[in-house]
């Protein structure tokens, strides 16, 4: 049976506003991760989405009447969901932020090489320090069959 005309205004409405920048807030907003332009940085989870979809589920018909109004709301929510920080506004301080964050990954990646470096100098030690115990093991055994030989002339001579 098909949905009444209710509904499927409702759904109608629902992909329209999908289709704003709305939709791209909420999107984003619910995996985490910032509406500015630039880098997606991690941010709290919001669930927009979900909040808003059951809001026009729930007034059905009312909404209808409102859709003027909810293309409003929508971009006054794409102007909330937008993290408005100095980087969206340019000039100085946009250049000085952008320096500092590139500056804070600089050495974020110096510090993680330095470290990758030291484990892997810690590993070469480990490994010489295997090698060496294997070669003295190896002294051991060589030394250890040399007797055996040597005892076992020592038998053969007594029997004859």
């Amino acid at each position: 049976m098909q949905g009444s005309y209710h509904d499927d205004a409702l759904q109608r409405t629902i992909r329209r506003l999908r289709s704003y920048q709305l939709s791209l807030c909420i999107r984003r907003r619910a995996r985490g991760l910032s509406v500015s332009k630039g880098r997606a940085r991690e941010r709290p989870l919001y669930r927009f989405s979900t909040v808003s979809l059951s809001v026009l589920r729930l007034f059905g018909s009312m909404s209808l009447r409102l859709i003027p109004h909810a293309f409003q709301v929508s971009r006054v929510f794409a102007r909330m969901c937008s993290s408005s920080n100095i980087r969206d506004a340019g000039g100085a301080f946009a250049e000085m932020e952008r320096a500092r964050e590139d500056e804070y990954f600089y050495k974020l990646q110096k510090a993680q090489l330095k470290a990758m470096k030291e484990d892997l100098h810690r590993e070469i030690e480990h490994h010489e320090r295997q090698a060496k115990n294997h070669e003295d093991v190896i002294a051991r055994n060589k030394k250890r069959i040399l007797e055996l030989e040597e005892k076992d002339k020592e038998i053969a001579t007594k029997k004859e």
